[in-house]
């Protein structure tokens, strides 16, 4: 009777087993034909789509599949980078891999994702300052766990992606004919918000009190273990891909932030700023197959607040302003001693800024 038990028991089993078996492989096939993130193929089955909000999966797809001549790498301010006006401006076919709120990690990630491909000759990437402050191998999963799955350079089946329900909800999707299909549009944000002095002011959220705390040079030095993911994190993120493709160029530009962003001066952004943009320099002035470009010298745009959303966000004229001077070569830093200057010349221009000097209806305290 016990024997009899156990082989139905046996029985059971198996046939559990291969019913297991069998759904999963019906659901990596349906998967890996559909491909919603588009990361094995281009979509032929239906329109190719994109899909709002999933940036880090996305880009895996983008970066492996639709990476052309020209790519652009970042965090939200290269968002309005439109692939169209880098072809009307720039001449060259483009994608954009920008990733909301990324850590230099992130952006080595996709990057190197889009050169494997062996397609790309030209780089643009903005550079954030705080992305370069974190550990060299930091990514976000303050939203959700980050898909190191759909980023992993070695020959091995992406069983994550394959076999996850969120894929098979998103190839469903795909298949009603749902997501973005202007490759343009996809979280472009240039007509979603105000643009202003009002609302960029608001943003900031400071008084009239903070125009007088002013950058006093090194009154406030960095702790060593900052100084090291830094280090880290320009060598290991940046310098690495640009020594590897000596092929590819790379226009690395600082973003132009609204002046205000750096008040108050003593003690906001200028004492991980200034010191970041020289290691910059130092970094990679060297390499032939790199240009520098500071915009935050350009103050026309910076004092310009009806640019901005807020005082790091700017519009999409702006935008289309750098790619312009990116291609007339305006704003370059040729040597470690311009960028001084430029540092010189940015804490002179933070300390004399006061929007209350000018009568401004700012708050006293």
């Amino acid at each position: 009777m016990n024997d009899e038990v156990a082989g139905r028991s046996r029985k059971f089993l198996v046939a559990f087993l291969a019913v297991l078996a069998l759904s999963a492989a019906v659901m990596a096939t349906f998967n890996y034909v559909i491909d919603p993130f588009q990361y094995y193929r281009a979509a032929t089955l239906y329109k190719p789509v994109l899909w709002g909000g999933m940036q880090r999966y996305q880009s895996a797809g983008l970066a492996r599949n639709f990476a052309e001549d020209t790519v652009v790498v970042g965090s939200s301010v290269t968002e309005n980078f439109l692939p169209r006006d880098i072809r009307a401006l720039w001449g060259k076919p483009a994608t954009k891999l920008s990733v909301s709120g990324s850590t230099a990690h992130e952006q080595f990630l996709v990057l190197r994702t889009a050169l494997e491909s062996g397609r790309v000759r030209n780089v643009f990437w903005g550079i954030d300052t705080g992305a370069f402050y974190l550990a060299p191998a930091a990514v976000r999963d303050d939203q959700a766990p980050f898909p190191w799955h759909m980023y992993r350079n070695i020959p091995i089946p992406n069983i994550e992606y394959l076999l996850a329900l969120g894929t098979s909800r998103l190839s469903i999707a795909a298949l009603k004919g749902y997501g973005e299909t202007d490759f343009d549009a996809y979280h472009a944000w240039y007509d979603k918000f105000e643009f202003g002095s009002a609302v960029t002011v608001k943003a900031w959220g400071g008084t009239c009190d903070s125009f007088k705390e002013k950058y006093a040079g090194a009154q406030s030095p960095l702790a060593a273990a900052l100084v090291e993911k830094r280090e880290q994190s320009i060598r290991q993120n940046l310098v690495e891909l640009i020594r590897t493709y000596p092929e590819v160029r790379f226009h690395l530009f600082l973003p132009p932030l609204a002046t205000l962003i750096y008040i108050p001066g003593a003690t906001r952004f200028l004492p991980v700023h200034l010191p970041f943009r020289e290691r910059l320099a130092e970094e990679v002035l060297g390499f032939q197959n790199v240009s520098l470009f500071d915009f935050q010298a350009d103050r026309s745009i910076s004092d310009d607040l009806s640019r901005y959303k807020d005082p790091l966000h700017f519009d999409l004229a702006t935008t289309r302003q750098i790619i312009a001077s990116i291609r007339d070569g305006q704003h370059r830093v040729r040597s470690v001693a311009d960028m001084a200057a430029n540092n010189r010349k940015l804490v002179d221009v933070v300390n004399a800024y006061d929007l209350c000097a000018d009568g401004k209806a700012l708050p006293k305290s």
